[in-house]
């Protein structure tokens, strides 16, 4: 499975679950208990995305992706996640998590992926939170050296930003994400790879708690597809 994608899946998991600390410590501390109040009044959330990624041992141009994302809250371990990307109008990759499930459609390779949270998390430590996303600050704390970077503007906000480093090795080197002072919600992540890879997630024309439908979480793929489980 497509390591950005299950990287970003954590953390935008993360963002809408994080459960309060019960006392606040520093910048760092203040930022994820902010993120924690306005993610709680979340049911249903959607945006578009743009996906820029790079690879710094190789250089170039970046491949340059548009997307959509939704997510829709259904109780814990059962939230729902749906992203799509296309290149030229075409879909290219979609991605879909409804409680314990992940699916992943490739139709231009003619291929779909089942796999579960506890499948990804049991290959990836870093990635434990897919099976288990509420986590407290003091857990993530555990897993993750948390930096508050300073303040930025992403998105035509004015940005919290923090830094997350896993404390075991693994795929993931750190993660970045910027967000919002206005809403207290990410708008901005940026994934560091150890084998050279560098994903930019950025989202634009965020909207919550409209109407998103059970159904608009199901993918469908065309008959002949090659199906791999893991």
């Amino acid at each position: 499975m497509h390591v950005t994608l299950v990287l970003f899946l954590s953390t935008t998991m993360l963002a809408a679950t994080l459960a309060p600390s019960g006392s606040i410590n520093g910048q760092v501390d203040q930022v994820l208990n902010n993120m924690q109040r306005a993610g709680s009044a979340v049911k249903t959330f959607q945006s578009d995305l743009l996906l820029e990624k790079r690879d710094v041992l190789i250089g170039g141009r970046p491949e340059v992706y548009q997307g959509t994302l939704i997510y829709k809250r259904a109780g814990k371990g059962n939230d729902k996640l749906r992203i799509t990307y296309r290149s030229r109008d075409q879909v290219i990759q979609d991605l879909s998590v409804v409680g314990n499930k992940i699916v992943l459609y490739q139709p231009t390779i003619n291929q779909v992926t089942i796999t579960s949270r506890e499948a990804q998390a049991a290959r990836n430590p870093e990635f434990s939170f897919i099976s288990t996303p509420y986590k407290s600050t003091a857990e993530l704390k555990a897993a993750y050296d948390i930096v508050h970077l300073g303040d930025e503007n992403a998105g035509g906000a004015r940005c919290s930003v923090l830094e997350l480093t896993p404390k075991a090795k693994g795929l993931l080197a750190k993660q970045d994400f910027w967000v919002s002072q206005s809403t207290w919600l990410p708008v901005k992540y940026k994934i560091w790879e150890r084998n050279g890879e560098v994903s930019t997630f950025t989202l634009t024309n965020m909207k919550t708690n409209g109407d998103i439908p059970d159904s608009s979480f199901t993918i469908k793929w065309k008959d002949g597809t090659r199906e791999l489980r893991k």
